[in-house]
């Protein structure tokens, strides 16, 4: 009852803000924009802007949205003090250029008891927050990736109403192996205009993020932000994930000082994950469910590493050419669903094992990609995929794809190496 009449004060005054104050910058307009989505990166401390390979990357870094290559779908629960509410929804899919996603982000706080001066109550009402986003990402070469999301936001309260529209961009930089940076600019030109008599406007304060990414090993991650908002302190945020046998992970974190902690299920086409934070609100919980679906490969994250010394050597050697491959293809010629000349489609083979060769691993997965959805029995293209991820360092991947490849030919050049890696 405290907390509602609490409530009951603070947004009466806001209120009367809203309807009587002048035009000017309300440093707290579209504060539950930085309080992150997704309970992974909440708790590796919110330093996320250079991991950002989930749908949750919509929110930290849209240029993360590149790095997505199997249709997503993500969700968050938050449990916050003060009865505020707080979901996310979001939706991300990879196209023959880049990746594209929609995603939702709910927040306020509903019931609030409304009192008259002399201390009954009248009724309720409601304070709810929406962020309505688009996003789009692409690669620019090897290494480099650059998103950006359009937004739509809204805030109503006790019949009034403020909208709209916002910019973000991230860009993201994989530097090697171990190391990744990204940047992200939010709320470009964000203002919320309320529908009142004042016609006040609230700005929504610029932010801007850095952050690096250092694989240790294979399963272990350190990620540190600086993240400066408009008007506000400057941030300094840490993270650490650790990685058991590929299926579960732990967290922990430093949100500017505030701890974070918590732990994730790791699943071939799921993920489940869990987080824990102190404030000084008092401590919240955020539960998040990830769920990949659509084409026949994936993306999953956390991968311990099989040092492929032995694959590498022998991928460098020069590769003969799959002429059994050409036969089977020129034998299912009507069975391909794409109508493309079977030569084709060998020359796109040849371009991506090229590729391969010359060590541009994702232009090599894309150009093999489009072979395997043109003939999905193409045993090699399969085979020279899972290498690909080898070399990445994304163990799971490569299994997936190394095991269809055995599946289909057991008997292929590089089947004792796919051997290796899927024991």
């Amino acid at each position: 009852m405290k907390r509602k009449i609490i409530f009951t004060l603070i947004f009466c005054l806001s209120v009367y803000n809203i309807m009587f104050g002048a035009t000017g910058q309300a440093g707290s307009a579209g504060a539950y924009l930085r309080m992150g989505t997704g309970a992974r990166a909440i708790a590796m401390g919110s330093a996320f802007t250079s991991i950002a390979d989930d749908p949750t990357a919509v929110h930290w870094n849209p240029a993360g949205a590149a790095r997505i290559d199997r249709k997503s779908v993500a969700s968050m629960h938050a449990v916050l003090t003060l009865d505020r509410s707080y979901d996310y929804t979001g939706f991300v899919s990879p196209m023959s250029f880049g990746s594209w996603g929609v995603s939702w982000i709910s927040a306020g706080v509903d019931k609030i008891e409304r009192y008259d001066a002399v201390g009954n109550r009248i009724g309720f009402f409601d304070d709810t927050e929406n962020a309505y986003i688009f996003t789009y990402a692409a690669p620019l070469g090897d290494k480099y990736k650059l998103g950006a999301n359009i937004k739509y936001l809204s805030h109503d309260i006790l019949g009034n109403s403020a909208t709209s529209w916002g910019a973000d961009i991230g860009f993201l930089a994989h530097v090697n192996e171990r190391i990744d940076v990204g940047a992200t600019l939010r709320n470009i030109g964000t203002k919320m205009k309320w529908d009142t008599a004042s016609a006040r406007s609230d700005e929504i304060p610029f932010n801007i993020a850095l952050g690096i990414s250092y694989k240790a090993y294979e399963n272990l991650m350190f990620a540190f932000d600086v993240d400066k908002t408009n008007d506000l302190d400057t941030k300094l945020n840490f993270g650490v994930e650790g990685t058991i046998k590929d299926n579960f992970a732990v967290r922990t974190g430093s949100n500017d000082g505030d701890f974070t902690a918590g732990v994730g299920l790791i699943f071939d086409n799921w993920n489940m994950d869990y987080a824990w934070s102190d404030s000084e609100l008092g401590d919240t919980h955020r539960i998040s469910a990830s769920f990949q679906f659509g084409s026949t490969y994936k993306k999953t994250k956390y991968a311990q590493s099989i040092t492929p010394d032995a694959l590498e050597d022998e991928y460098d050697k020069p590769v003969a050419k799959p002429k059994k491959s050409r036969k089977r293809i020129r034998k299912a010629k009507e069975k391909v669903i794409v109508k493309v000349d079977p030569k084709e489609v060998i020359k796109l083979y040849d371009q991506g094992n090229e590729l391969l060769i010359n060590k541009k691993y994702d232009d090599a997965i894309s150009v093999l990609k489009n072979v395997i959805k043109i003939d999905p029995n193409f045993a090699d293209a399969f085979y020279k995929i899972g290498i690909a991820y080898v070399m990445k360092k994304e163990q799971n991947t490569a299994k997936k794809y190394l095991k269809h490849g055995l599946k289909l030919d057991p008997k292929n050049n590089y089947a004792k190496y796919a051997e290796v890696i899927v024991k």
